[in-house]
């Protein structure tokens, strides 16, 4: 995996964000902020399904976290930016951060031998950031005070991220 928070990835201007209250009730507005994102990009449709897929599987953790710990916080904010690699013309590269409480997801270490596990013996959780970590070419995540980061890359071709 590519550490999406070390150069060139961490200085590429945004193209386009978007910012919403982290609830359903903004879920179709990021949803279709993405999905015109994936658009919009040169991607395979299997690239743009997976990054779409990941990010769809980011947003409901952020916005389920939001409104399970509203009682002791604030209502967060998630924001979505697209960033334009000039020597990656075949990747779409989004950062998606909230307010809302610290949570690493240790994409590095996620169990991928948690699908080998009978579903009547599986504990709950690890499914969802196993998919994320599967969806795409590489995803990091940063603790950047006040911000969850998280930062996703899909590429036709690896070579053109590298």
């Amino acid at each position: 995996m590519i550490n999406l928070f070390e150069d060139p990835h961490d200085s590429l201007p945004v193209d386009e964000s978007i910012s919403m209250p982290a609830s359903m009730d903004s879920w179709d507005a990021l949803i279709s902020f993405i999905e015109q994102q994936t658009e919009n990009s040169s991607l395979s449709a299997a690239k743009r399904y997976g990054i779409k897929l990941a990010v769809e599987e980011l947003l409901s953790n952020i916005i389920r976290s939001n409104s399970s710990s509203l009682l002791n916080h604030s209502p967060s904010t998630v924001e979505v930016f697209r960033f334009t690699d000039p020597k990656a013309s075949s990747s779409l590269f989004l950062q998606i951060q909230d307010n809302g409480l610290p949570f690493d997801p240790h994409f590095d270490s996620v169990d991928e031998s948690v699908v080998d596990v009978p579903l009547h013996e599986r504990t709950i959780g690890g499914l969802g950031l196993l998919l994320v970590k599967k969806s795409v070419d590489s995803v990091s995540y940063q603790y950047r005070n006040p911000f969850n980061v998280y930062r996703l890359l899909s590429a036709d071709t690896i070579s053109s991220i590298a």
